[in-house]
């Protein structure tokens, strides 16, 4: 890296998006069990299984950078999926459809903001090997075709929680 700031900035900009993919991994598996024996639960499994994949291969970034994973910053994530339970469940929104839609909303955020770190990391992929050896091409490619599987159920999910279309089955166990 160019220099001990250049490193400190890097490190902080991986360790935030290391939070909100700790996030993003309990979110995804939330809406895959909340979707499960619907049309949508095996794909939003698997959905959720190649978002927790991210996840490690950040934080193998992280160690093969020697950067200190940032323990806070991933409980502050943690806790703050918890309380988002309380915001996004049926209890709060009146409707387990109008739930799951803004849970998908959130998921969609946060498949956006890694989109973006892997964006950022092509950029620097030519002077840090360790990027490199991440593939940020492909994983720039896989973000994308999550955020366009996630948006095909979530405009199901918005049909199914309007009633005003034959997806409501989305939606029924």
């Amino acid at each position: 890296m160019a220099g001990m700031a250049t490193t400190g900035l890097l490190a902080t900009y991986l360790n935030d998006h290391l939070a909100g993919a700790t996030f993003g991994v309990d979110l995804a598996h939330r809406i895959a069990r909340d979707m499960e024996g619907t049309p949508g639960g095996l794909p939003m499994a698997q959905l959720a299984e190649e978002i927790e994949a991210d996840r490690a291969q950040l934080e193998e970034l992280i160690d093969a950078l020697d950067f200190d994973q940032g323990t806070v910053k991933r409980v502050v994530a943690w806790v703050a999926e918890k309380a988002s339970r309380l915001r996004l469940n049926r209890l709060a929104t009146g409707s387990e459809g109008l739930s799951l839609l803004l849970s998908m909303e959130a998921l969609s955020g946060g498949i956006e903001a890694k989109r973006c770190l892997w964006q950022a990391l092509q950029e620097v992929s030519g002077a840090e090997p360790a990027v490199a050896r991440l593939d940020p091409d492909i994983l720039v490619m896989r973000a994308e075709a999550q955020r366009d599987l996630l948006e095909t159920y979530r405009r199901a999910v918005v049909l199914a929680a309007t009633r005003r279309g034959p997806t409501a089955l989305i939606l029924r166990r």
